[in-house]
């Protein structure tokens, strides 16, 4: 990028539907199938924002998966971008990989900033990444501010920086969340500060810190934690 992008002007609410704001096509997202499943081709090369800043997206959808980029694959770095003032909505109530900057990725995230709002219906949900789904993923020097809220009634998968990892590897390091997250879904829900659940994957977590709001307010136990909400299969690593 050479210059900062403003998509649209304003602050980010539902009522942009309603007004004349451009509505977001995520990068890489060729369609749809009969269950609502997005088709893609993966991002596959780099992006590298240069400390810009990509501002007022609009994205409100039923559709699985999505994000600024829909999905990344083994090959992509997205990195040095600033992502602020955007709303991210999925309506899919189901399974699905949601984040604000990509909705599943098999490559390499690094230095990225993110003060969004990303409110979704569906299970597997980041203010950053919404998956992981490939082995070698990595993440680096990410911050989300921003707010992150789920009412699926099912089991919620959120985290700030990430949402969930399954059958992948990954690392994530140096990251920060200063944002909110929180659930009012009665489901078996598991909420992280950095990530929701690391499930039957192996996730290596270093130098990460969470200082932001972590709640649900619905009346049920859910599995909350400052770094990650749970797991299945194996354990993280915590350095």
């Amino acid at each position: 990028m050479g210059a900062d992008i403003v998509v649209n002007e304003g602050t980010p609410s539902a009522e942009w539907m309603q007004s004349n704001y451009r509505q977001w096509e995520p990068i890489g997202m060729t369609g749809y199938d009969g269950s609502k499943h997005a088709t893609m081709t993966e991002f596959a090369g780099t992006f590298d924002g240069d400390m810009h800043t990509i501002s007022g997206v609009y994205y409100v959808t039923d559709i699985r998966y999505g994000g600024l980029f829909v999905g990344t694959a083994t090959t992509a770095t997205i990195k040095n971008l600033k992502l602020e003032n955007s709303y991210f909505k999925e309506n899919f109530a189901g399974y699905s990989y949601f984040g604000g900057l990509v909705g599943s990725t098999k490559g390499t995230i690094d230095t990225i900033y993110a003060d969004i709002t990303v409110d979704a219906n569906s299970s597997a949900v980041g203010g950053i990444i919404g998956g992981f789904r490939a082995s070698g993923c990595k993440v680096n020097d990410c911050w989300f501010a921003g707010t992150v809220t789920n009412i699926n009634a099912g089991r919620q998968i959120h985290g700030g920086v990430a949402g969930y990892a399954y059958g992948a590897t990954a690392t994530i390091a140096n990251c920060l969340n200063t944002g909110t997250i929180s659930t009012n879904a009665t489901g078996a829900n598991w909420i992280g500060g950095i990530i929701g659940g690391p499930e039957s994957s192996t996730v290596t977590i270093e130098n990460c810190l969470n200082v932001g709001l972590i709640q649900q307010t619905a009346n049920h136990t859910a599995n909350f934690g400052p770094i990650y909400g749970h797991y299945a299969g194996t354990a993280p690593t915590l350095k």
